[in-house]
């Protein structure tokens, strides 16, 4: 018995091929940001320009720099504390027997 509803699971059980995709997109977009991300906000102000169009400032780009490099490493950290959770629970399940009750005495 799976424990995915059943949008998220083709017919053999497994996670469909979006599903598997977006797993591994959101690991790889963050990392790809941090690869290609400008070590100097004047470099990254030129890149914003040259892409973009639009004129952004040093001071600006250097904030930008520092947003994404937050964004990206948040989002690291919220996939590294989401991966541990799995596998600690299927190393310890949790016990769901029902526990015998304790009778207070009178």
């Amino acid at each position: 018995m799976t424990d995915r509803p059943a949008c998220c699971v083709s017919a053999n059980g497994r996670p469909g091929l979006l599903r598997r995709s977006s797993r591994i997109g959101a690991c790889a977009l963050p990392a790809a940001v941090l690869a290609l991300l400008p070590k100097c906000p004047v470099c990254l102000a030129a890149h914003l320009t040259l892409w973009t169009g639009l004129g952004v400032s040093v001071t600006a780009a250097g904030y930008f720099r520092t947003a994404l490099i937050l964004l990206s490493v948040g989002t690291f950290i919220i996939l590294a504390t989401n991966g541990a959770r799995k596998i600690l629970q299927t190393q310890f399940p949790a016990d769901t027997s029902p526990k015998p009750s304790r009778e207070l005495p009178q």
